[in-house]
């Protein structure tokens, strides 16, 4: 269940592991990988320090398990590859290793290293009823530049998992690369149609990402289409309980997306959020407050959020830094937003398709500055 990112049920099972034998160590160390990916990263640091007591003495095998957990809720990108790496020596029959190997080295913005430890993956038979491993080769093989390549492998993955949303998503972007822009917007189309029925994500995080996704592609109906959407389904939760924070940001942030920030600068000044959504209430708080013209304001928000990343009191920090360069290019701001994009792609990695579609980077574009966010 864990290696196929079930993590309720494979907590619930690591859980009544833990439980039936306290000593049985493994258990600790993916209940901290677990709360790790679900951002609870004290949590999972906490469980990791029991586990460390129940191995006083561990040997050179479990000392490389240990340290990719570390490295994982650490939220060190680079460290986690190393540690990896090392715990392949150990394991090399290892499948589980192997992919997440490939993934880490698709985060840093290493597709071609990527590439040929998920081609193994799929000589080798393991998981071959398991999408996320044709998934993650599509994307790689995108990232990497071979659009073609990536096509031909999201038509393939799109065949023999025909609920998958991610293959028409990669086959959308290849086909904008491409110049194929009417059918990259039929491919989108039907990965949003895919995400809505048969995704298991929170209906108001599937429109915020659809209309990213249309973003990518220059699709402007789309992006107001979706974010409408989100603001309709945030207005009925809203209608039964009124002061939810994360609602009130949903709405702030469609509002937001819809151009009406006069009307989402007040539901953003109305609530505080907690340590991990707090940060992105400043965020759209910021936006808010720059598109009314109230640019000292809009700063202050930034700065607020800054201040919370360097004394790392939110979760994901690499991608709360993504965010911050984001919103000060809206600032106007490219030597501070190149500084904010600098630090995400050291701390988590930056991919190709955000430094190629992404259009809340065209700042950075027009003064043709992205060239300083290539892999280092």
């Amino acid at each position: 269940a864990y290696t196929r990112t079930r993590l309720a049920p494979a907590e619930e099972l690591f859980l009544r592991a833990r439980q039936e034998d306290p000593s049985f160590w493994p258990a600790y160390v993916y209940l901290a990988q677990i709360a790790g990916s679900s951002s609870r990263f004290r949590e999972g640091r906490e469980i990791l320090q029991q586990c460390r007591s129940i191995l006083t003495e561990p040997d050179g095998a479990e000392v490389a398990i240990l340290e990719v957990a570390e490295a994982l809720l650490a939220e060190d990108l680079q460290r986690l590859l190393e540690a990896l790496e090392r715990a392949r020596r150990w394991f090399p029959d290892s499948g589980e290793l192997l992919y997440r190997t490939a993934w880490t080295y698709r985060s840093i913005g290493r597709p071609e290293r990527a590439i040929p430890l998920l081609e193994e993956l799929i000589r080798s038979g393991w998981q071959k009823d398991w999408s996320p491993t044709f998934e993650q080769l599509a994307m790689n093989r995108l990232l990497k530049g071979d659009w073609e390549g990536a096509l031909a492998t999201a038509q393939e993955g799109e065949a023999r998992f025909p609920e998958r949303f991610t293959y028409p998503f990669v086959a959308a972007c290849a086909l904008q690369w491409g110049g194929r822009s009417a059918a990259a917007r039929e491919a989108l189309a039907r990965a949003i149609r895919k995400r809505l029925d048969f995704g298991t994500s929170d209906l108001l995080v599937t429109h915020e990402t659809a209309q990213w996704w249309a973003s990518l592609l220059r699709w402007p109906e789309e992006v107001e289409r979706q974010w409408t959407a989100m603001l309709e389904e945030a207005d009925r939760r809203l209608a039964s309980s009124p002061r939810q924070p994360d609602l009130l940001l949903a709405k702030g942030t469609a509002l937001n997306g819809l151009g009406r920030a006069s009307e989402a600068l007040p539901i953003l000044e109305s609530f505080r959020g907690d340590s991990s959504s707090e940060p992105y209430r400043l965020l759209a708080l910021a936006r808010s407050r720059l598109a009314t013209g109230d640019r000292r304001g809009g700063v202050e928000a930034l700065q607020a959020v800054a201040e919370i990343w360097r004394n790392r009191k939110a979760p994901a920090l690499g991608r709360l830094a993504y965010n911050l360069g984001c919103a000060w290019c809206v600032a106007g701001d490219a030597e501070e937003a190149l500084a904010w994009f600098l630090r995400a792609r050291d701390q988590y990695g930056l991919d190709r398709l955000d430094l190629e579609l992404d259009p809340e980077l065209d700042l950075l574009r027009t003064k043709g500055l992205l060239v300083q966010l290539s892999r280092r």
